[in-house]
């Protein structure tokens, strides 16, 4: 979309970063009520509504939809990137 703006990784950074989106529910949640409300997002998603507003936003760049488990992983990922960052620069106590 911006052939004249280099990405980081075209500057030599070794690092890609994107934004992400989600909903959240107690630790404690019904699975029953976990899996209602994923299919409902699953479902919204797959729209065309949905679509047309992601890429009015410019949201479709690594743009996927995680299930709850494959969403934990990811989140325990991202806790570990940033805290090593964030010790790396002195930020953490």
């Amino acid at each position: 979309m911006l052939p004249d703006v280099p990405t980081a990784v075209e500057l030599g950074y070794d690092v890609t970063l994107g934004r992400w989106r989600a909903f959240a529910m107690p630790a404690d949640a019904d699975p029953a009520h976990v899996e209602t409300l994923y299919g409902l997002i699953s479902e919204a998603v797959a729209s065309d509504a949905y679509q047309e507003v992601q890429e009015q936003a410019a949201l479709q760049f690594r743009s996927e939809l995680l299930d709850p488990e494959e969403f934990q992983a990811f989140i325990e990922e991202e806790i570990e990137v940033y805290t090593r960052v964030l010790d790396a620069l002195g930020l953490l106590n």
